[in-house]
């Protein structure tokens, strides 16, 4: 079972993938099968890559790749938390709305994300395989939720950052409670266990939801990808890279001129390389996903 994260940061991908690990102990090595598409991690799968935040996580579900992500994995997570609806960019109002009726509230939020999607299409054919993820009103309100020694009667919906710090400092946690890769992973390591899980159902209405839905993906067999898209999608790769080889091969033979690179300024020349490197970078990433996409 293959999943795909779009998240708003590196922490909500290490707890996601904590929980995900722990709801689904039938397979050993689900963390091997956990991609993090937004943001990208290094090469050490530690460090945050690219640019995190709610609006790349919108401009994620706007873009092709969110398309290929679906074609390419069993299941896609979106997280995102609710603490940014009211922005222009985003346009779900109001945000005390949660307080009144959460209910409402996380369809509202839903909706929205399910408008943001680059193609109607895509959602409707692809819906069984999209989960997701909508935190009322952070990730850290579910971390609330497993940390707390009694269950509240009121689960906290605000400020939940600071609120959870707070908590951890109450309680003597041993470690330094920071927005870090590392931190969140062994602050979430918790969710390993399916008993922890269990224990944490009616702690938060936006959890239940999102453990309601990992709880019809148990229910389910594997989806097999339509050979048709799988097709397309390798057809659309293999022309990408020949477009992409002929640019090598023009580029190359451009810098191998001697008179093309005895006569050019330098810096004309390592613009030229530049192009060159990016070229070769392009095609690389884009045969990995040919070999993806051909085993599926």
């Amino acid at each position: 079972m293959k999943f795909g994260l779009i998240c708003e940061g590196i922490t909500d991908h290490r707890v996601i993938e904590n929980l995900l690990c722990g709801f689904f102990p039938e397979y050993p090595d689900l963390d091997e099968d956990i991609n993090f598409l937004q943001p990208t991690l290094d090469e050490t799968d530690s460090q945050q890559q690219g640019f995190g935040g709610w609006e790349l996580v919108i401009a994620y579900l706007k873009s092709s790749q969110f398309e290929q992500a679906v074609i390419n994995h069993d299941y896609i997570v979106i997280q995102i938390d609710t603490d940014c609806c009211e922005h222009p960019n985003f346009g779900v109002h109001p945000i005390s709305l949660a307080a009144q009726d959460q209910a409402d509230f996380y369809e509202k939020i839903r909706n929205k994300l399910i408008e943001f999607i680059c193609h109607n299409t895509i959602y409707a054919h692809y819906a069984d395989k999209i989960l997701f993820c909508i935190c009322i009103h952070s990730l850290e309100c579910w971390l609330i939720a497993l940390y707390e020694s009694r269950r509240s009667k009121s689960p906290k919906i605000n400020n939940c950052e600071d609120a959870f710090g707070k908590l951890l400092m109450r309680q003597n946690y041993r470690e330094k409670f920071e927005k870090t890769s590392r931190c969140y992973d062994k602050i979430s390591q918790l969710l390993l266990k399916a008993k922890t899980i269990n224990g944490l159902a009616g702690s938060s209405y936006s959890l239940d939801r999102f453990l309601e839905q990992l709880a019809y993906v148990a229910q389910q067999p594997c989806p097999d990808p339509p050979t048709g898209l799988i097709d397309a999608e390798a057809a659309r790769l293999r022309k990408e890279l020949d477009k992409l080889e002929k640019e090598v091969g023009r580029l190359a033979g451009k810098l191998e001129n001697p008179a093309f690179v005895d006569k050019a300024p330098a810096d004309v020349v390592a613009k030229e390389q530049e192009k060159l490197a990016a070229v070769k970078t392009e095609i690389a990433t884009l045969q990995e996903q040919l070999v993806k996409v051909e085993a599926l």
